[in-house]
């Protein structure tokens, strides 16, 4: 009797147990039909399924096929803000050889109208960078950290430069700007460290935050551009040819030679009169 009671017990529990949803495992109010997987690179897996949804683009440009000119330039047609074609070309990158790098104003038949973001980050194989006139629109950061660059000419295309375009250039030393340049993004010189002079043109209005941070060789010409004077003045850059890292290091070098002239004549002098005094007698 005692074991039949035990075991009508047991038959109970059991029964409750299943009527009030208990699996093992298993959350009472998850769906059997349902896994979850974390997702990869931005996307997220979908129930059911092991198919990853496409992360979002990181440029339009990348719906479309990468041309290459003999000499390296990377380029795919300019589209209008509606996705059109207009007949115009964008640079996006660079995969040549040469140490001095022109961009051609035509390429394929198309104008030449835009450089990309970051189309020349980082390459280390450039010396020069020379912009055609044709081109119009700049992206951001798309000459910096470049270790060897040392020249950069800008065509009169050109009345921006981007936030931080020659950034971290660290031995860049000639930069020449268009009268037709207007503004100077944030950060577009920062970390140029080898960078002595600057001309601003006339025309430029706008000088962004930290332009020139870390350019502490720097002497900026403001001579025609009293806005950039006023920029100078503000952010204590250097705007006096006298006190110009590259007249200092004249000084330095005329002040060696003078030294050594001096030293030469010191020692030079004596021994010269002594051989004259040792003939005569």
């Amino acid at each position: 009797m005692r074991r039949f009671c035990l075991f009508l017990l047991s038959v109970l529990v059991a029964f409750v147990l299943a009527s009030c949803g208990v699996r093992l495992n298993r959350p009472v109010d998850a769906d059997p039909s349902e896994t979850v997987i974390g997702g990869k690179f931005g996307g997220e897996y979908k129930p059911e399924t092991d198919e990853v949804t496409t992360p979002r683009k990181y440029s339009k440009y990348f719906d479309v096929v990468v041309s290459e000119t003999e000499g390296g330039i990377l380029y795919v047609p300019y589209t209008d803000d509606e996705g059109n074609e207009t007949g115009d070309i964008i640079v996006v990158g660079y995969n040549g050889a040469s140490l001095d790098v022109v961009i051609p104003p035509i390429i394929d038949g198309g104008n030449v109208r835009a450089i990309s973001e970051g189309a020349f980050y980082g390459k280390n194989n450039i010396i020069s960078i020379t912009v055609p006139d044709s081109v119009t629109e700049i992206g951001r950061a798309a000459f910096s950290s470049c270790p060897n660059l040392t020249s950069v000419t800008f065509g009169r295309g050109v009345t921006e430069l981007p936030p931080a375009i020659l950034r971290n250039c660290r031995v860049l030393t000639s930069v020449t700007l268009p009268d037709t340049l207007a503004v100077i993004g944030d950060f577009a010189f920062e970390g140029c460290i080898m960078l002595e002079n600057l001309y601003i043109p006339a025309s430029v209005t706008e000088i962004g935050h930290d332009a020139f941070m870390t350019c502490e060789r720097l002497t900026l010409d403001v001579s025609d551009n009293e806005y950039a004077a006023a920029y100078a003045e503000e952010f204590k850059i250097n705007t006096d040819e006298y006190l110009s890292y590259s007249a200092f290091r004249r000084r330095v070098i005329a002040g060696i030679a003078a030294g050594i002239v001096i030293a030469a004549a010191a020692v030079g002098v004596p021994l010269y009169l002594r051989r004259r005094r040792e003939v005569r007698s």
